[in-house]
């Protein structure tokens, strides 16, 4: 499947159906827009003044010279991958990407901790919720206080699956997988049989380089 240059709003659809869920405005107007991507090391060599991730983020927000790349940001940050569009001068969205691998499916209190891996909100938190790291944390929120994030597009690649999906007519919290939206996100996951199907072989990323 080629989601370059797709809007979240139909990538999300073309794999779950457009009458599967309700989706925020923000994703009509939100482009896929990826051609590379790289850990904070690659970035340096193209910009010398970036020597964390919290520099990378902080250039994807205010500058454009990498508006087409994913940062690939430490285990500390927690989310696998970090994609920042913005929308106008200072309003933006977020994909954010966990892979994870398991001998079984995911169930229970891990599905709630894999979750939120992927909040934009909780970047530099432990899975008891305890902040990593105090100093890049506030460097961070520093960052992000100038502008506005409309929402993310958190994908969750779980491998081999979660233990029970959920359905559009379920809103019980203890169905989990499939597509749903929360506040104003989008969150998707992906098992063996929806990776096979839609990103065996895509040409713009190489999922499988995170895992």
């Amino acid at each position: 499947m080629d989601f370059n240059n797709k809007t979240v709003f139909e990538f999300v659809n073309e794999i779950y159906g457009y009458d599967q869920l309700y989706l925020p405005n923000w994703t009509k107007k939100a482009i896929i827009d990826i051609e590379s991507y790289g850990n904070v090391q690659m970035f340096s060599q193209l910009d010398v003044k970036l020597k964390d991730d919290v520099d990378v983020i902080k250039s994807l927000l205010y500058e454009s010279i990498f508006s087409k790349y994913m940062l690939v940001p430490g285990h500390l940050v927690r989310p696998d991958g970090i994609y920042i569009s913005k929308l106008n001068i200072d309003t933006y969205w977020t994909l954010l990407i966990s892979t994870k691998m398991y001998t079984s499916k995911l169930s229970g209190k891990g599905v709630d901790d894999d979750k939120n891996s992927t909040d934009w909100s909780l970047l530099y938190h432990k899975k008891n919720g305890e902040v990593t790291c105090k100093n890049l944390k506030e460097r961070l929120d520093d960052v992000r206080q100038d502008f506005t994030c409309q929402g993310s597009l958190r994908i969750h690649f779980i491998l081999p699956g979660v233990a029970q999906e959920r359905t559009s007519n379920q809103s019980s919290r203890s169905n989990r997988g499939g597509c749903f939206t929360e506040n104003n996100d989008v969150i998707m996951y992906i098992d063996e049989k929806l990776l096979e199907r839609y990103f065996k072989g895509n040409s713009y990323i190489k999922f499988n380089v995170i895992f």
